[in-house]
């Protein structure tokens, strides 16, 4: 039942469609049809196009959704240390203390957004390394096929 999938039949966005894309794609080629390994290729091309910009919506989603996480919670340690601070403006020992909490958060919230921004840079590099290119499947199979 559906023994010949094309590449196109796979679910896009997973790691399972990518494995069973490439696996397709890698008994497709061989080395004794450079030609058509080439076209065949050239046509996985436009799969594999589709899966890395599924794979990095997903990964800009997710930073975004942390960085908004991250923004809630600080603005709401923010709020909390002004309303503090003004309501005890008498008392300059819990005006200190609510300052020094609104600048450690402030502090926390920018160190945080480095990190996710650092973690979105690496997890972009990792994931052409993680999935390769069509292209690249393709030389590595010459590469085994001559030793």
């Amino acid at each position: 039942m559906g023994d010949n999938k094309s590449p196109r039949d796979f679910p896009r966005s997973t790691e399972q469609g990518y494995w069973q894309w490439r696996d397709e794609l890698e008994s497709g080629l061989s080395v004794d049809a450079p030609e058509a390994a080439r076209s065949l290729v050239h046509e996985a091309n436009g799969w594999y196009e589709a899966f890395l910009r599924n794979r990095r919506r997903l990964l800009i989603r997710r930073s975004v959704l942390h960085g908004l996480g991250i923004t809630v919670v600080a603005l709401g340690v923010l709020a909390a240390a002004v309303v503090a601070g003004v309501y005890w403006r008498d008392r300059v020992w819990a005006t200190v203390l609510c300052g020094v909490l609104a600048a450690l958060a402030l502090y926390r919230y920018v160190s945080t957004l480095a990190a996710t921004r650092a973690a979105h840079n690496l997890e972009h590099r990792v994931l052409s390394r993680q999935f390769p290119a069509p292209q690249a499947i393709w030389e590595e199979t010459v590469r085994k096929h001559t030793g």
